[in-house]
């Protein structure tokens, strides 16, 4: 008797565990008709993803074999919980150039999984109006086109649902207005991981469209490649300003995009995002910010701004701005090398912005300050060098600020073997301005030969001498044990680290370094000089 009700425990179980995943109901290009189908093995499989998607219930999962299917009606999936997955090979579901391929509304939750939609239009390939939670995993989205927001995904949740994106692929999608590849609006969480965003085009954000009202859903280790937008944000255009709105972009590629105005790379116009370990290369924005355009409040850290351009000249002030062109940010560890404006800040563009470890070096302006123009804002513990101007301006740095933008402070920066086509006593530094306005200070700065055409300029404890770098001539900018930065520094708002990661006091006298690197001896990398 007791091994029978153990018996009986053990089909209860099996049971509730079958009763719990639901029921498998399969599709297949040569499968039978509509009817009164059963669907439950591929000898009976629905030749239809929408006979099998209504037959189905909470809790179901619908398979499809490999093969194209080519809808004649958008797919829409309304209040059930459900899975739709590939099976193996190709699964192709075909909007036909007229249909959206999937629509799910108003609270449907659901996994879709080694799909591709393709040819979706009038909305796209899939769209997500729901308070449910998603998982879209291995899926392609290819050449979809929407006629307002999202080419291939768009997720619109009421601030209620979430949504994970995973290992994605969307290439040649486009949308009138913003999001060529996905848009984002109101999600209260999820996560886009590990996707590639190829050649989609839209009005705003080519790639990628992130509205405002979605919060803590990080986009991370994500390609954004040769994506375009008519106006901003060619990889990514971020927006929003909401406390809640915890936005990061990390570990992501973005190359070779285009913006016919601002933000080639992507415009970050949101108060609380963060911007961290990507690269950023080779985009072009035509007016501003060949990299990034705009300003995030928690920063953009540990990035690699390379190669970058923006090429219109003739335009008004605060345009440029090869790497970026940014507001109210903080850049912290980052390298801003070899990029190109046809106007003013080949590497940066910045205005009441703080630059702290920074390297900023081979970059090149048409028309002045090759490294940086500083409309307003503090530049800490930076090495500015090898930058070039080519007709007025500093080939370094040029300090150019208006009525109450609030001047510049410059701490512990290395300004040196800067170039300017204008006249050689402009090579690093150049303000232009008058009594009234806002002082540039300079404090613990190395800079050689002297600066010239200085206005208000007031500096302190400089050091006109050579920093004595490692290897110039091969990119190396730390210090040698002779350089006269040694030390040198004040002790003021630094990082913990400098840009390798070495930290910024030296063990034994508690002083900092000039520049961005840190000089380490042999044998004191665990602890300090």
């Amino acid at each position: 008797m007791r091994a029978m009700n153990g018996l009986a425990v053990f089909v209860l179980c099996l049971l509730f565990a079958w009763v719990g995943h639901g029921r498998d109901l399969y599709v297949a290009t040569n499968g039978v008709g509509g009817g009164s189908p059963v669907f439950g093995t591929w000898l009976n499989a629905s030749s239809n993803i929408e006979w099998a998607v209504n037959a189905a219930s909470t809790g179901d999962r619908v398979l499809i074999s490999n093969g194209v299917y080519v809808l004649s009606n958008t797919i829409t999936v309304a209040s059930k919980d459900i899975t739709i997955a590939g099976t193996g090979g190709v699964t192709v579901v075909d909007g036909n150039y007229s249909n959206r391929c999937l629509y799910f509304y108003p609270n449907a939750n659901c996994i879709l999984e080694n799909l591709t939609f393709a040819h979706g239009s009038n909305g796209g390939g899939v769209k997500i109006r729901s308070y449910g939670t998603f998982t879209i995993r291995d899926c392609v989205f290819s050449n979809n086109y929407s006629s307002d927001y999202g080419g291939g995904l768009n997720i619109s949740q009421y601030q209620n649902g979430t949504t994970t994106v995973q290992r994605c692929t969307f290439v040649n999608n486009n949308a009138k207005f913003a999001g060529g590849g996905l848009a984002l609006f109101s999600c209260a969480g999820g996560l886009v991981e590990q996707c590639l965003f190829l050649t989609n085009t839209a009005a705003d954000g080519g790639g990628l469209y992130y509205g405002a009202g979605s919060s803590n859903m990080p986009v991370t280790a994500c390609d954004f490649i040769s994506n375009v937008a008519t106006n901003d944000g060619g990889g990514v255009y971020w927006y929003g300003n909401t406390a809640a709105d915890q936005r990061e972009l990390s570990y992501c590629t973005l190359s070779s995009n285009v913006s016919g105005r601002y933000g080639g790379a992507g415009w970050i116009s949101s108060g609380t995002m963060m911007v961290s370990n990507c690269w950023v290369s080779n985009n072009v924005a035509v007016d501003s910010g060949g990299g990034f355009y705009g300003g995030c409040g928690r920063g953009i850290w540990n990035c690699i701004i390379a190669r970058n351009t923006t090429t219109l000249a003739a335009v008004a002030n605060y345009r440029g701005g090869g790497g970026a062109n940014l507001v109210n940010c903080v850049v912290q560890n980052c390298i801003i090398e070899e990029n190109n404006t046809a106007r003013s800040g080949g590497g940066l563009f910045v205005h009441k912005t703080t630059l702290v470890n920074c390297l900023i070096r081979n970059n090149v302006a048409i028309i002045s300050a090759g490294g940086i123009e500083v409309r307003s804002g503090n530049i800490r513990s930076c090495t500015i060098v090898s930058n070039y101007a080519g007709t007025g301006g500093g080939g370094g740095i040029k300090g150019n600020y208006l009525t109450n933008d609030g001047g510049g402070f410059f701490e512990n920066c290395v300004i040196y073997s800067n170039q300017c086509a204008h006249a050689s006593t402009y090579y690093n530094f150049v303000l232009n301005g008058g009594a009234g306005y806002d002082l540039y200070k300079l404090t613990n700065c190395c800079f050689t030969p002297a600066l010239v055409n200085a206005g208000n300029l007031f500096a302190t404890n400089t050091v006109t001498a050579s920093p004595q770098f490692e290897n110039p001539t091969g990119g190396n900018y730390r210090l040698t044990r002779y350089s006269p930065c040694i030390n040198a520094g004040i002790n003021r708002n630094l990082a913990t680290v400098d840009l390798d990661g070495h930290a910024r006091l030296d063990h034994f006298s508690g002083l900092v370094d000039i520049g961005c690197y840190e000089f380490i001896p042999t044998g004191f990398m665990l602890f300090g000089k």
